[in-house]
């Protein structure tokens, strides 16, 4: 398919998702706000991705640890990341190729940028604001036989070497040139498949790990493709640390070899570095060279995110 096709069927989309649309250039949209009002959202075809751009308009003391908790939660390929000037924003990386259901992808992340505030007020504790969506990313759940069947079967066909694990995920394993590490797919309760590499647990008292690791990957993960950075409360008040990819509920072979192209560069990026910040001197001394004040993470979630 040409770039000109690509980028009609592209605003074919868009303008199916905003109230309205306007072209900014070859290429190029800006959605759902005037000039005057701020642009909701903007649009790009970059290559053979498509970009998708809008603040994510937070309190004043939102924690970093808050936006790594959300991200667990958003739909599609949405993710909360920092700009260089350290600001919010909500952005997304989408392949728009043969092989890849673009639009429902696009369709899933533009949800996932509609109800990025009433998730934001849940991971902080407060209530959904009304007439808002409130749809999350779902937790993990057990997939049928012909589900994980159908999976497999895309990783397979993506080329990857896998193992099937008592729990219903299939273990994958990434060569990076920083050594092997294993990435882990499952389908979850809303249908969608969520492709995760571990980084890390951290203990109650460790909030200040998260909080210092937040803000080094919000801003990396700006810079990377796909994937997104994000963390999960455990019944004990600690925390785990994942990169991760969500896939729609019957990825193709190239969108699992997408999510693990992703997920290898991130942590060529970024995977060794993570942990050391549960040293709080190295973790101090990061946070004090960006001039960063310390936020605590939001104690509201005393049970699993469900």
């Amino acid at each position: 398919m040409t770039r000109e096709k690509t980028a009609e069927r592209i605003e074919t989309i868009l303008v199916g998702l905003a109230e309205r649309i306007e072209r900014t250039g070859t290429a190029r949209w800006r959605l759902g706000g005037s000039r005057e009002e701020g642009a909701a959202a903007s649009a790009e075809l970059r290559g053979s991705w498509v970009l998708l751009e809008t603040a994510a308009r937070t309190p004043d003391d939102t924690s970093r640890g808050s936006l790594l908790l959300a991200n667990r939660l958003l739909a599609g390929a949405a993710k909360a990341v920092l700009s260089d000037a350290g600001k919010a924003i909500l952005r997304a990386e989408i392949p728009a190729e043969i092989g890849v259901d673009c639009e429902r992808w696009i369709t899933d992340t533009w949800f996932g940028f509609q109800s990025f505030p009433d998730i934001l007020d849940r991971v902080r504790g407060k209530e959904p604001s009304a007439g808002r969506p409130a749809r999350a990313g779902g937790e993990p759940g057990t997939a049928n036989d012909p589900e994980e069947k159908a999976l497999a079967e895309s990783i397979e066909e993506a080329g990857w070497a896998f193992e099937r694990r008592s729990d219903g995920a299939l273990s994958v394993d990434l060569e990076t040139s920083r050594g092997p590490r294993r990435a882990f797919a499952r389908r979850i309760e809303d249908g969608s498949v969520r492709v995760t590499a571990r980084i890390g647990r951290f203990g109650p008292g460790e909030e200040h790990v998260l909080e210092t690791a937040g803000l080094f990957l919000l801003r990396a993960f700006s810079g990377i493709r796909l994937a997104r950075p994000a963390a999960e409360k455990e019944d004990d008040g600690g925390y785990v640390l994942d990169f991760e990819v969500a896939l729609l509920g019957s990825p193709s072979g190239r969108a699992i070899d997408h999510a693990l192209q992703a997920l290898s560069a991130a942590l060529f990026a970024c995977g060794r570095e993570t942990p050391r910040f549960r040293t709080e001197r190295i973790a101090s001394a990061y946070a004090r060279s960006l001039g960063w004040t310390f936020r605590p993470v939001p104690a509201a979630l005393e049970q699993r995110q469900t």
